[in-house]
């Protein structure tokens, strides 16, 4: 069972990003926490109906916006 921890507290970071900026999405305690939380989310965005390559981790919507999520270790800030 995968634990979802506060993000202030995690060891990787799952961001999302729109090409423009970033936001923290999630907080896992290890990398295959976060990358199960990457799946999941994409499977519900599937299910809403929105276009997902799991290969990329990008979705789009029916608008044309992209977005894209990523799992990160917490010592790295895609801001920078």
């Amino acid at each position: 069972m995968r634990h979802l921890a506060p993000v202030l507290l995690s060891a990787w970071i799952l961001w999302l990003t729109d090409g423009k900026s970033w936001s923290p999405h999630g907080g896992f305690e290890t990398k295959k926490d976060c990358e199960i939380g990457l799946h999941d989310e994409l499977r519900l965005l599937r299910m809403g109906r929105m276009k997902v390559n799991v290969e990329t981790n990008t979705i789009w919507s029916f608008s044309g916006k992209i977005a894209r999520y990523l799992c990160l270790p917490d010592t790295v800030n895609p801001k920078r």
